[in-house]
């Protein structure tokens, strides 16, 4: 555990004072800051877990005929279903989950945002990988004089063991201190790293940093994962294929409720008040 505290430099916050108990050591967050990602093994329970699984099943049954195994093809292979907070009340229980919420706000701030909740499913019967990318391709060159690189981070929650015959997490470590962009291809890098993690293993990245998900080989089984995005409240959430990420028929009380941290968290608040 690791205290942060902040101050925040405006007049018209209420509570400018915020400490955070965070859920990490000062060398995890430090290996975090230097390599773009860092790996929380284990943190969902195996109840939990099967209540996310359920929950993503679901509305993946719900939105899908049983014969569609691919949202957009080979290059981000798999089922994508957006916007999950406002589709099922089992991802409330990510809305603050201290294990990851807290890490956030220690690399980005204590207001922070949940500016993506995505749901995705691969199949071993189906070609299923995602070529190298990265998530934020915010840069400029030249470097404006009054331009920020504007840091968020992505999270991913495996719902199912990934092994090498349902495909690792390969990552290029320190990545997103580059302004270079990654090759546009589905080959090995030497420096790539490959993350095999339980089910219930959280991998938290820089959305700068070079990654891929490897292909699920035929026998290797489902792969299921949640995508859940932090950034800044002054950021404007992302809006893949038209989903509204918050504000919906599931998040609007919460929203409606007047708590500052949830109304933070769900993006309804600018930070400029």
């Amino acid at each position: 555990m690791t205290t942060v505290e902040y101050d925040l430099i405006n007049y018209q916050v209420k509570e400018p004072h915020r400490k955070i108990e965070v859920q990490a050591t000062p060398e995890q967050l430090q290996s975090f800051a230097e390599n773009g990602y860092l790996v929380l093994e284990r943190v969902l329970t195996p109840e939990h877990l099967e209540e996310l699984r359920n929950g993503l099943m679901e509305v993946v049954e719900r939105e899908n005929p049983p014969s569609k195994k691919q949202s957009y093809g080979r290059e981000y292979g798999g089922i994508y279903t957006r916007g999950l907070l406002d589709k099922h009340i089992a991802f409330h229980s990510l809305i603050n989950f201290p294990p990851v919420t807290t890490i956030a706000q220690a690399m980005l701030g204590p207001r922070i945002q949940i500016n993506s909740f995505t749901g995705r499913v691969t199949y071993p019967d189906a070609p299923a990988e995602t070529k190298w990318h990265i998530d934020n391709r915010s840069w400029i060159e030249p470097m404006p004089p009054f331009y920020k690189y504007p840091n968020s981070i992505n999270c991913i929650y495996y719902l199912d063991d990934l092994t090498p015959e349902t495909g690792g997490l390969g990552v290029v470590p320190g990545t997103h201190k580059r302004s270079t962009p990654p090759p546009d291809n589905f080959d090995d890098i030497p420096e790539e790293v490959i993350l095999y993690v339980p089910a219930g293993t959280v991998v938290m990245k820089n959305t700068g940093v070079w990654h891929r998900g490897r292909p699920n080989k035929p026998g290797g089984g489902v792969r299921r994962n949640l995508l859940v995005g932090h950034s800044p409240i002054w950021m404007k959430q992302t809006r893949f294929d038209g989903f509204a990420e918050t504000g919906g028929a599931l998040t609007k009380p919460l929203i409606d409720s007047g708590d500052p941290f949830l109304r933070d968290i769900l993006g309804a608040e600018h930070g400029l008040g």
